[in-house]
């Protein structure tokens, strides 16, 4: 048996080559930019146009209120569209994932009049956005966390609104959101989607004070969660129920 010849060495890379693809990994990054950039243009723009059109009927509570007493809200996933059309030019922010998903989520809230948000979630930088929220929020700027997000389970609060009401002070605004005509997508947490004209109920209740770190912090954080969780799920069935619809 002959042994067969070894393969030829691959030419090694000029440093003009390395140049030309280096220019052409940035010509495609600037392109991908550009088309996303367009594409949230145009998505900020219908959720704009169908946030003009919603008939929203506040119970318990306005988001001027929430403005000027509060900075710290929760409410579960679902209601995310809806809240991001009828929230919108107020300068809330909202956490936001560190993915492609959320670039493309941020450049729409910003043109809906959000503020830039801290970037992170429960799984990844969770200590990090944790910090950056605290700082916002003692400067003033009011957020509204998705207090189930960003993968679920679906209306099971995370740990880390409680921590954050704690190291801020403030206390924690739950509110719900449901709309008539919508349809629900297929996810997990089965977002809203509000049809134009469409009626929105928002219930908001009554803040829920979050006690001083002590011997049994992992208790109290528990209990507040699952207070919230409480909160949340009785506000957003009444707010489907106002308008007629089946609670999930």
């Amino acid at each position: 048996m002959h042994a067969e010849p070894p393969a030829p060495a691959r030419p090694a890379r000029s440093a003009a080559d390395s140049r030309k693809a280096a220019r052409r990994r940035r010509r495609k990054r600037g392109w991908s930019r550009l088309y996303t950039g367009i594409a949230a243009s145009v998505l900020a723009g219908i959720m704009r146009a169908v946030g003009a059109t919603l008939r929203v009927r506040h119970h318990g509570g306005d988001p001027e209120t929430l403005l000027a007493h509060h900075r710290v809200a929760a409410c579960w996933h679902r209601s995310f569209l809806v809240g991001a059309c009828v929230f919108r030019d107020r300068g809330f922010a909202v956490p936001v994932s560190r993915s492609r998903d959320g670039d493309f989520a941020v450049d729409v809230m910003t043109r809906l009049g959000w503020a830039r948000p801290p970037r992170g979630s429960s799984n990844r930088a969770a200590r990090t956005v944790l910090r950056e929220l605290v700082r916002a929020v003692k400067e003033g700027q009011p957020v509204i966390l998705l207090s189930d997000g960003p993968l679920g389970p679906a209306r099971r609060s995370k740990p880390g609104i409680v921590g954050l009401a704690r190291m801020t002070g403030e206390a924690i605004v739950p509110v719900a959101l449901s709309a008539r005509p919508s349809f629900r997508l297929g996810s997990w947490d089965r977002t809203i989607v509000a049809l134009p004209f469409a009626r929105v109920a928002m219930f908001y209740g009554e803040p829920i004070r979050v006690p001083p770190a002590s011997a049994g912090d992992g208790d109290i954080t528990e209990k507040v969660r699952q207070e919230l969780d409480c909160a949340l799920n009785e506000l957003a069935d009444a707010a489907d129920r106002a308008l007629g619809l089946e609670p999930d």
